[in-house]
């Protein structure tokens, strides 16, 4: 499996076409890279016609990346959990990351998306809502925040603590789903620098949580919108990352946090503040802090599932 910056830029050579990659270098004017990329594999012609019907009809330039397979990835330690679907979704998105970090606009943002997308935008609608985008993004600069997420769409955000910037738009605070949304060239190169698919927030989970828990821990000032402009299609198309039960779960834009997750959020921020204090925030406390989050982590997913497993009984 790639694990280093050549294994990436090779997986890129064999899964997008070079004058494709070229003109997406190339546009280095607009905040908003027109050549989007839409992910899908080679057996899903329609799919792929689809969603880039859709995004021709908003104006966008849809670049088609050949999804990379998981099964054809041999299995590194850490990511013995992952299906070969998650897996090859993880590849296929960090060789975008990838790619988009080496962009020579490091202000640029690059857009990526997956085949099943869907939205009732029509028109002239996406880039009117990318126009307005551009002065928030400039008005938070001037705040001092760097935004360098956009989701588009999203899935189990905690909307109660998303912040108001405008009508539709929010400061994200743990949106998942990685179907629509949109990276700052210079953060892509912020999560190769740190290790790719070895940095400590992606390895051996999906895309989505790994772009979560940089939102969430305030690593990465992130916008959302809501409602989301994009959703995915998930009754008519099957992604085979989960069981199309779990798969409707992306239907769910709002959750409500338990009271488990709001008791331990607090105990996390108490704890990693307690030892910045007590070890000055030395290197030390990195260790501290990951391991704290871990453990946290462990306790809240173990907290979601048996409360899943409860309602599933209940049906």
């Amino acid at each position: 499996m790639a694990t280093s910056s050549d294994d990436l830029e090779k997986l890129l050579l064999d899964h997008l076409d070079l004058e494709d990659c070229r003109t997406y270098l190339e546009e280095t004017e607009s905040l908003f890279n027109p050549n989007v990329f839409v992910i899908s594999r080679k057996k899903d012609a329609e799919r792929l016609k689809r969603s880039s019907t859709l995004l021709k009809s908003l104006q966008m330039n849809p670049v088609h990346f050949l999804a990379i397979e998981g099964v054809d990835e041999p299995v590194p330690p850490g990511y013995e959990g992952q299906s070969v679907g998650e897996r090859g979704c993880l590849l296929s998105h960090m060789t975008l990351l990838y790619l988009a970090s080496t962009h020579p606009n490091g202000e640029q943002f690059t857009s990526i998306y997956e085949d099943d997308i869907v939205s009732p935008l029509k028109g002239s609608a996406l880039t009117e809502h990318f126009k307005e985008l551009a002065e928030h993004i400039a008005t938070a600069a001037s705040q001092g925040h760097d935004v360098k997420l956009i989701f588009q769409g999203k899935c189990y955000e905690n909307c109660a603590c998303m912040e108001p910037v405008s009508s539709g738009l929010f400061r994200a605070s743990q949106p998942l789903c990685a179907h629509a949304y949109m990276i700052k060239n210079s953060a892509a190169r912020e999560i190769i620098e740190a290790g790719g698919l070895q940095h400590p927030l992606f390895r051996g989970i999906a895309v989505d949580g790994g772009f979560r828990d940089l939102v969430k821990t305030k690593q990465f000032y992130a916008f959302v919108f809501h409602p989301a402009l994009f959703f995915q299609d998930v009754i008519t198309t099957q992604s085979g990352l989960r069981s199309s039960a779990d798969q409707m779960g992306n239907y769910i834009e709002c959750i409500m946090p338990s009271a488990e997750s709001i008791v331990l959020d607090a105990m996390f921020s108490a704890a990693t503040t307690t030892a910045a204090t007590i070890l000055d925030n030395s290197a030390l406390f990195a260790t501290v802090a990951i391991i704290i989050a871990i453990i946290i982590a462990i306790v809240v997913y173990w907290q979601l599932y048996r409360r899943s497993r409860i309602v599933q009984s209940t049906k």
